[in-house]
Protein backbone atom coordinates (compact mmCIF):
# COMPACT_ATOMS: atom_id res chain seq x y z
CA UNK A 1 0.00 0.00 0.00
CA UNK A 2 1.38 3.39 -1.06
CA UNK A 3 0.93 5.26 2.21
CA UNK A 4 2.04 8.65 0.83
CA UNK A 5 -0.48 8.44 -2.01
CA UNK A 6 -3.15 7.29 0.41
CA UNK A 7 -2.39 10.14 2.81
CA UNK A 8 -2.80 12.66 -0.01
CA UNK A 9 -6.11 11.08 -1.01
CA UNK A 10 -7.47 11.21 2.54
CA UNK A 11 -6.68 14.92 2.58
CA UNK A 12 -8.16 15.50 -0.85
CA UNK A 13 -11.34 13.41 -0.60
CA UNK A 14 -12.37 13.89 3.04
CA UNK A 15 -11.12 17.10 4.65
CA UNK A 16 -12.89 20.36 3.82
CA UNK A 17 -12.18 22.06 7.17
CA UNK A 18 -8.42 22.37 6.82
CA UNK A 19 -7.80 24.80 9.69
CA UNK A 20 -8.98 22.52 12.50
CA UNK A 21 -8.45 18.82 13.22
CA UNK A 22 -9.58 16.54 16.03
CA UNK A 23 -7.48 13.85 17.68
CA UNK A 24 -8.90 10.75 19.36
CA UNK A 25 -7.84 10.30 22.97
CA UNK A 26 -6.77 6.89 24.34
CA UNK A 27 -10.27 6.50 25.80
CA UNK A 28 -11.94 7.07 22.43
CA UNK A 29 -13.19 10.65 22.70
CA UNK A 30 -12.20 13.38 20.23
CA UNK A 31 -11.07 16.89 20.94
CA UNK A 32 -9.77 19.67 18.67
CA UNK A 33 -6.00 20.00 18.52
CA UNK A 34 -4.78 23.34 19.90
CA UNK A 35 -1.47 25.00 20.77
CA UNK A 36 -2.57 24.58 24.39
CA UNK A 37 -5.72 22.95 25.64
CA UNK A 38 -8.43 24.12 26.06
CA UNK A 39 -7.86 27.80 25.26
CA UNK A 40 -5.07 27.86 22.68
CA UNK A 41 -5.28 28.37 18.93
CA UNK A 42 -6.37 25.61 16.59
CA UNK A 43 -3.60 23.74 14.76
CA UNK A 44 -4.30 23.09 11.09
CA UNK A 45 -3.82 19.83 9.23
CA UNK A 46 -0.43 18.75 7.89
CA UNK A 47 0.42 15.83 5.62
CA UNK A 48 2.25 14.26 8.56
CA UNK A 49 -1.11 13.99 10.34
CA UNK A 50 -2.51 11.83 7.56
CA UNK A 51 0.59 9.63 7.48
CA UNK A 52 0.46 9.27 11.27
CA UNK A 53 -3.22 8.38 11.08
CA UNK A 54 -2.63 5.63 8.51
CA UNK A 55 0.28 4.29 10.53
CA UNK A 56 -1.83 4.23 13.71
CA UNK A 57 0.49 6.61 15.56
CA UNK A 58 -2.37 9.07 16.11
CA UNK A 59 -6.05 8.84 15.23
CA UNK A 60 -7.81 11.84 13.71
CA UNK A 61 -11.34 12.95 12.99
CA UNK A 62 -12.33 15.64 10.52
CA UNK A 63 -15.04 18.26 11.00
CA UNK A 64 -17.43 17.65 8.14
CA UNK A 65 -17.94 21.29 7.09
CA UNK A 66 -15.80 24.40 6.89
CA UNK A 67 -16.84 27.77 8.30
CA UNK A 68 -18.81 28.55 5.12
CA UNK A 69 -20.84 25.35 5.46
CA UNK A 70 -19.15 23.54 2.58
CA UNK A 71 -18.48 19.81 2.62
CA UNK A 72 -16.81 17.29 0.31
CA UNK A 73 -18.89 14.21 1.01
CA UNK A 74 -21.86 12.50 2.60
CA UNK A 75 -21.10 9.91 5.26
CA UNK A 76 -23.61 7.23 6.21
CA UNK A 77 -22.47 5.91 9.58
CA UNK A 78 -24.00 2.43 10.05
CA UNK A 79 -23.73 1.21 13.64
CA UNK A 80 -24.81 -1.86 15.54
CA UNK A 81 -27.39 -1.07 18.22
CA UNK A 82 -27.17 -1.96 21.90
CA UNK A 83 -30.18 -4.30 21.71
CA UNK A 84 -31.67 -6.33 18.88
CA UNK A 85 -31.99 -9.84 17.49
CA UNK A 86 -29.96 -12.34 15.55
CA UNK A 87 -31.20 -15.11 13.30
CA UNK A 88 -29.91 -18.66 13.60
CA UNK A 89 -30.63 -20.36 10.29
CA UNK A 90 -30.68 -24.12 9.71
CA UNK A 91 -27.36 -25.71 8.79
CA UNK A 92 -27.15 -25.39 5.01
CA UNK A 93 -25.18 -28.63 4.80
CA UNK A 94 -28.34 -30.48 5.85
CA UNK A 95 -30.74 -28.23 3.99
CA UNK A 96 -32.17 -31.21 2.12
CA UNK A 97 -33.95 -32.12 5.34
CA UNK A 98 -36.29 -29.17 4.83
CA UNK A 99 -38.68 -29.54 1.96
CA UNK A 100 -40.84 -26.44 2.23
CA UNK A 101 -40.46 -22.78 3.08
CA UNK A 102 -42.61 -23.38 6.14
CA UNK A 103 -40.28 -26.11 7.41
CA UNK A 104 -37.21 -23.94 6.80
CA UNK A 105 -38.83 -21.04 8.66
CA UNK A 106 -39.85 -23.33 11.52
CA UNK A 107 -36.22 -24.44 11.90
CA UNK A 108 -34.99 -20.84 12.01
CA UNK A 109 -34.48 -19.45 15.52
CA UNK A 110 -34.61 -15.73 16.32
CA UNK A 111 -32.65 -14.76 19.43
CA UNK A 112 -32.83 -11.57 21.45
CA UNK A 113 -29.36 -10.09 21.61
CA UNK A 114 -27.00 -7.24 22.44
CA UNK A 115 -25.38 -6.66 19.02
CA UNK A 116 -22.81 -4.05 20.04
CA UNK A 117 -21.55 -6.17 22.93
CA UNK A 118 -21.75 -9.43 20.95
CA UNK A 119 -19.69 -7.99 18.12
CA UNK A 120 -16.60 -7.63 20.29
CA UNK A 121 -16.65 -11.35 21.11
CA UNK A 122 -15.15 -12.99 18.02
CA UNK A 123 -16.45 -16.39 19.14
CA UNK A 124 -20.04 -15.22 19.47
CA UNK A 125 -22.37 -17.23 17.20
CA UNK A 126 -24.22 -14.06 16.13
CA UNK A 127 -21.20 -12.38 14.51
CA UNK A 128 -21.90 -13.97 11.15
CA UNK A 129 -25.45 -12.62 11.15
CA UNK A 130 -24.34 -9.11 12.16
CA UNK A 131 -21.65 -9.18 9.50
CA UNK A 132 -24.22 -10.13 6.86
CA UNK A 133 -26.50 -7.29 7.96
CA UNK A 134 -23.67 -4.75 7.91
CA UNK A 135 -22.48 -5.83 4.49
CA UNK A 136 -26.01 -5.96 3.06
CA UNK A 137 -26.99 -2.48 4.20
CA UNK A 138 -23.62 -1.16 3.06
CA UNK A 139 -24.27 -2.66 -0.38
CA UNK A 140 -27.78 -1.22 -0.61
CA UNK A 141 -26.67 2.29 0.34
CA UNK A 142 -23.49 2.44 -1.73
CA UNK A 143 -25.11 0.75 -4.72
CA UNK A 144 -28.07 3.13 -4.72
CA UNK A 145 -25.85 6.20 -4.31
CA UNK A 146 -23.65 5.05 -7.19
CA UNK A 147 -26.25 3.69 -9.61
CA UNK A 148 -29.13 6.09 -9.02
CA UNK A 149 -27.25 9.30 -8.21
CA UNK A 150 -23.85 8.89 -9.88
CA UNK A 151 -21.74 9.24 -6.73
CA UNK A 152 -18.23 7.92 -6.50
CA UNK A 153 -18.52 5.74 -3.40
CA UNK A 154 -16.34 3.83 -0.96
CA UNK A 155 -17.11 1.92 2.22
CA UNK A 156 -14.99 1.31 5.29
CA UNK A 157 -15.10 -0.76 8.46
CA UNK A 158 -14.80 1.61 11.42
CA UNK A 159 -12.89 -0.81 13.63
CA UNK A 160 -15.44 -0.77 16.43
CA UNK A 161 -19.13 -1.34 15.76
CA UNK A 162 -20.03 -0.57 12.17
CA UNK A 163 -19.32 0.61 8.66
CA UNK A 164 -19.19 3.97 6.92
CA UNK A 165 -20.45 4.55 3.39
CA UNK A 166 -18.85 7.59 1.74
CA UNK A 167 -20.41 9.46 -1.20
CA UNK A 168 -17.99 11.97 -2.71
CA UNK A 169 -18.98 15.19 -4.46
CA UNK A 170 -16.87 16.32 -7.47
CA UNK A 171 -16.65 19.75 -5.82
CA UNK A 172 -17.56 20.96 -2.32
CA UNK A 173 -21.26 21.72 -1.79
CA UNK A 174 -23.31 23.42 0.90
CA UNK A 175 -24.18 21.17 3.83
CA UNK A 176 -27.91 21.73 3.17
CA UNK A 177 -27.51 20.24 -0.32
CA UNK A 178 -25.45 17.34 1.04
CA UNK A 179 -28.14 16.53 3.59
CA UNK A 180 -30.88 16.77 0.98
CA UNK A 181 -28.98 14.32 -1.21
CA UNK A 182 -28.39 12.00 1.75
CA UNK A 183 -32.13 11.88 2.45
CA UNK A 184 -32.85 11.16 -1.21
CA UNK A 185 -30.36 8.28 -1.15
CA UNK A 186 -32.03 6.88 1.98
CA UNK A 187 -35.46 7.13 0.36
CA UNK A 188 -34.30 5.47 -2.85
CA UNK A 189 -32.50 2.75 -0.88
CA UNK A 190 -35.65 1.93 1.05
CA UNK A 191 -37.57 1.60 -2.22
CA UNK A 192 -34.90 -0.71 -3.61
CA UNK A 193 -35.03 -2.89 -0.50
CA UNK A 194 -38.77 -3.25 -0.07
CA UNK A 195 -40.79 -0.96 -2.30
CA UNK A 196 -42.76 1.98 -0.93
CA UNK A 197 -44.29 0.27 2.10
CA UNK A 198 -41.26 0.64 4.36
CA UNK A 199 -38.76 3.47 4.78
CA UNK A 200 -35.91 4.76 6.90
CA UNK A 201 -37.55 6.63 9.77
CA UNK A 202 -36.03 9.20 12.12
CA UNK A 203 -35.35 7.80 15.56
CA UNK A 204 -33.17 10.53 17.05
CA UNK A 205 -32.93 14.17 16.03
CA UNK A 206 -32.70 14.91 12.33
CA UNK A 207 -29.83 12.62 11.48
CA UNK A 208 -30.37 9.11 12.90
CA UNK A 209 -32.56 6.61 11.05
CA UNK A 210 -33.75 3.00 11.22
CA UNK A 211 -35.45 0.87 8.60
CA UNK A 212 -39.12 0.40 9.48
CA UNK A 213 -39.68 -3.21 8.41
CA UNK A 214 -40.83 -5.17 11.52
CA UNK A 215 -39.60 -8.64 10.55
CA UNK A 216 -36.23 -9.41 12.27
CA UNK A 217 -35.36 -11.89 9.52
CA UNK A 218 -35.67 -9.48 6.59
CA UNK A 219 -35.10 -6.06 8.16
CA UNK A 220 -32.05 -4.31 9.66
CA UNK A 221 -33.33 -4.20 13.23
CA UNK A 222 -29.80 -4.28 14.67
CA UNK A 223 -28.59 -1.24 12.77
CA UNK A 224 -28.98 2.53 12.92
CA UNK A 225 -27.74 5.04 10.35
CA UNK A 226 -26.42 8.51 11.11
CA UNK A 227 -25.94 10.92 8.23
CA UNK A 228 -23.19 13.52 8.07
CA UNK A 229 -23.06 16.45 7.80
CA UNK A 230 -25.68 16.95 10.49
CA UNK A 231 -26.13 20.69 10.13
CA UNK A 232 -28.04 22.46 7.36
CA UNK A 233 -26.53 25.91 7.68
CA UNK A 234 -23.02 27.40 8.07
CA UNK A 235 -21.96 27.41 11.73
CA UNK A 236 -19.71 30.46 11.65
CA UNK A 237 -17.03 29.99 14.29
CA UNK A 238 -18.56 26.74 15.61
CA UNK A 239 -16.96 23.48 14.51
CA UNK A 240 -20.02 21.26 14.18
CA UNK A 241 -19.86 17.51 13.97
CA UNK A 242 -16.87 15.37 13.12
CA UNK A 243 -16.34 11.94 11.60
CA UNK A 244 -13.41 9.65 12.20
CA UNK A 245 -11.07 9.36 9.22
CA UNK A 246 -11.01 5.87 7.69
CA UNK A 247 -8.08 3.51 8.19
CA UNK A 248 -5.68 3.94 11.09
CA UNK A 249 -6.65 2.68 14.54
CA UNK A 250 -9.85 3.21 16.49
CA UNK A 251 -8.91 3.70 20.13
CA UNK A 252 -12.35 2.53 21.23
CA UNK A 253 -11.32 -0.94 20.05
CA UNK A 254 -7.62 -0.71 19.15
CA UNK A 255 -7.07 -4.41 18.39
CA UNK A 256 -9.67 -4.39 15.61
CA UNK A 257 -8.31 -3.39 12.17
CA UNK A 258 -9.80 -0.48 10.23
CA UNK A 259 -9.98 -0.77 6.43
CA UNK A 260 -11.82 0.06 3.25
CA UNK A 261 -14.21 -2.78 2.50
CA UNK A 262 -13.74 -5.15 -0.41
CA UNK A 263 -17.29 -5.11 -1.78
CA UNK A 264 -16.41 -7.83 -4.27
CA UNK A 265 -16.00 -10.29 -1.40
CA UNK A 266 -18.85 -12.66 -0.41
CA UNK A 267 -21.64 -10.93 1.51
CA UNK A 268 -20.85 -12.69 4.79
CA UNK A 269 -17.29 -11.36 4.83
CA UNK A 270 -15.71 -8.09 5.91
CA UNK A 271 -12.37 -8.01 4.08
CA UNK A 272 -9.94 -5.17 3.25
CA UNK A 273 -10.07 -3.73 -0.24
CA UNK A 274 -6.94 -4.77 -2.19
CA UNK A 275 -6.16 -1.31 -3.58
CA UNK A 276 -7.56 1.61 -1.52
CA UNK A 277 -5.55 4.13 -3.56
CA UNK A 278 -7.23 3.08 -6.80
CA UNK A 279 -10.57 2.97 -4.97
CA UNK A 280 -10.30 6.58 -3.74
CA UNK A 281 -8.94 7.75 -7.08
CA UNK A 282 -12.07 6.33 -8.72
CA UNK A 283 -9.99 4.07 -10.95
CA UNK A 284 -11.34 0.88 -9.39
CA UNK A 285 -14.95 0.11 -8.55
CA UNK A 286 -15.73 -1.01 -4.97
CA UNK A 287 -17.23 -4.11 -6.58
CA UNK A 288 -14.19 -5.15 -8.63
CA UNK A 289 -10.94 -6.83 -7.85
CA UNK A 290 -10.89 -8.14 -4.31
CA UNK A 291 -11.81 -11.74 -3.78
Amino acid sequence: MDQDALAKLLAKKFVQQKLVKAMQTPTGEYRPVKTSYPDGDYIKWTMKDFRDHIAGTHTFGHYTCDMDGLTKLITFDIDLDKTGTWVQEPDLTVLDKFYTDEEFKAATVIHKSTPREDWHDRRHPARGWYKLQLRTLTEWLSGTAHKDFGFQVASAYSGNKGCHVYCFFPEPVQSSMAREMALLVLEATAERIGGTKYKFEKVKGNSTFKYSHPDPYSDFSNLSIEIYPKQDEPLGTKLGNLVRLPLGRNNKNPKDPCFFVDQAAPMKELKPHPDPVALLEGKLSPWVGGS
